[in-house]
Formats: structure tokens, C-alpha cells, sequence
């Protein structure tokens, strides 16, 4: 599998995509070429966990609300799970916390990007329930896991059925930026193979239609980025420094030039997992290479 060429575009229907799972795709303020986050309404055992609440907006709010009672009713609401603090994903906690006495899970780092939720709700007189998480956590019969990298903080959720919701770390559509600080590349790998380590049947992201196997996706982002980083290895110099500008322009001479600006980020990130591995070093404002 290649990245950016799977079947079907950007899906928009509330659609039941496997057997206790509901994927609704609400509008949010995300990065193109996607215009929505997906939030999923997952089976836990019994009673139902929704995964992201990403848009602000009463309307998307409401969609979110219809379907909540569609498809969940009268059945129980274990929680809302936040994979993490980029606003696409946390924009509908205020909402949250003021309509459903089911508790958030999250990271700290994601629960300092909603101190106003928390506040207005407490103003209100109610006292919603916060499951800070720091590492991998149950959730019904459902596993919260710690897959940092392109987010401090980000978890995916590995269903009964081995199905994976995972959050920013894959895309359906375009691929995922990794812009350190928030973003770690060595994180980002080793999250990766994490994940290619598990026993998984489907890949759900935040953004875009899922894959039918999560391993496939995995393995099309670890070739990606291995070779991008061998790019980046290629762009520094064993000879003399040189700085972020120069070394994206090298290695990413394959994407339009209006694009450059966003690569720089993924490019400082490879930089910086170089210098981590040993293969280059900091000189000034810029890397050189190291002998292979």
C-alpha cells in the first residue's frame, strides 16, 4: 500500500464501519486536505465510549448528539476518550462536560488545552469527572494506548475486537505531521512499531476512510517516513553545517514549493531523530552529517 492512494475520498455519512463501531465525521478546524475529524462511538462491553469530540460548533455538536442517541440511546455512555490537545480534537469538550456526567479520559498535556470546559462547567454546579491517563489504561473491555509522537500525551484505542482507533498517528487522507516540539520522530516511530507489534485486524484514524488492515497502513507509513529520513540523512553534509531551510529544500524537492513551510517541521523533526540516533550533529544554527 502506498500512502494518499486508497479507495474512496474524505467519508462524511454517520456510518456503522465494523460491529460496534459508529464513525461520525464532523467539521473541524483540521489541516487540509481533510475538512473533518472523525469521532467514533465504540461498544466497550455493554456500554458506549466516544472517542474525540472535535468540533466546536452547535451544528456539528448536534449531528454528534443525533447520532449519539441513534445509535447509543438509552444504553450506558462510558465516557469520552480525547486522543489528544490539537483543537480538532478537543473542540466539543465544553460540550461535553456540560451535557453527560460520564467521565473524559486524557493525558494531562490534553487536559491543560480545556481548562475553559472545565471551568464553565464547574461554574454551572457540575463536577465532571477527569481519568488522567499515563499509560496504557482499560476502558470496558477496550485499551487506551500510549502512541506519543505526533502529539505529547496522544493515546489510540485498540478495540475488543483488535480494531484500532488511531487518532493522529495514521491518516486516510494525506499523511501526518510531525512538528516538534509537540512532535517527537523517534516517539513517532517507535509508536509505529508498536503498533505493528500487536495482533490488529482494521485501521480507523481521525481523518479520512479506515483500512481493512491496520498492518498494512503501518507498514505504508514506516516505509514512508524511512525513506524520507533517508532524504533528509542525504540533504546534510559531511563537511560543513547546514541549516533547516537548505536541508528541506534538498529533501523534499519532491513536494510544491507552497508546501515547504509545513515540511520544514517534519524535516527539523527527521533532523532531530538523527542527531538522537547518532547519525548527525548539531553546529550552530544547522546539522552536519556523521559517518555512516
Amino acid at each position: 500500500m502506498k500512502l494518499n492512494q486508497e479507495s474512496g475520498g474524505e467519508p462524511a455519512a454517520v456510518e456503522e464501519v465494523a460491529e460496534g463501531l459508529i464513525r461520525v465525521p464532523l467539521r473541524t478546524p483540521t489541516l487540509p486536505p481533510a475538512t473533518r475529524t472523525n469521532t467514533y462511538l465504540v461498544d466497550v462491553g455493554g456500554a458506549w465510549l466516544v472517542v474525540d469530540a472535535g468540533p466546536s460548533k452547535a451544528s456539528e455538536l448536534e449531528r454528534l448528539d443525533v447520532a449519539m442517541r441513534r445509535f447509543i440511546g438509552a444504553a450506558e455512555v462510558a465516557g469520552l476518550l480525547l486522543t489528544h490537545h490539537h483543537r480538532d480534537h478537543v473542540g466539543g469538550t465544553e460540550w461535553w462536560v456540560s451535557s453527560f456526567s460520564a467521565p473524559v479520559y486524557a493525558h494531562a498535556r490534553t487536559f491543560e488545552a480545556v481548562p475553559k470546559a472545565y471551568a464553565r462547567a464547574t461554574a454551572r454546579g457540575r463536577r465532571p469527572k477527569r481519568v488522567e491517563l499515563v499509560e496504557d489504561a482499560e476502558i470496558g473491555n477496550a485499551t487506551a494506548l500510549f502512541t506519543e509522537g505526533h502529539a505529547r500525551g496522544h493515546f489510540s484505542l485498540r478495540t475488543d475486537a483488535s480494531d484500532v482507533l488511531a487518532g493522529d498517528l495514521m491518516a486516510g487522507l494525506g499523511t501526518i505531521v510531525v512538528d516538534p516540539p509537540d512532535g517527537d520522530m523517534s516517539a513517532y516511530f517507535a509508536s509505529l512499531r508498536r503498533l505493528r507489534d500487536m495482533p490488529l485486524r482494521g485501521g480507523f484514524p481521525a481523518h479520512g476512510p479506515h483500512d481493512a488492515s491496520a498492518h498494512d497502513r503501518i507498514d505504508a507509513y514506516i516505509e514512508h517516513r524511512t525513506a524520507r529520513e533517508d532524504r533528509v540523512f542525504a540533504a546534510l553534509s559531511l563537511d560543513e553545517p547546514r541549516g533547516l531551510s537548505a536541508v528541506t529544500k534538498r529533501a523534499y524537492d519532491d513536494v510544491p514549493v507552497f508546501l515547504l513551510p509545513m515540511a520544514s517541521r517534519s524535516a527539523l523533526a527527521h533532523v532531530l531523530k538523527l542527531v538522537d540516533d547518532g547519525r548527525a550533529i548539531a553546529v550552530g544554527d544547522g546539522w552536519r552529517a556523521l559517518e555512516p
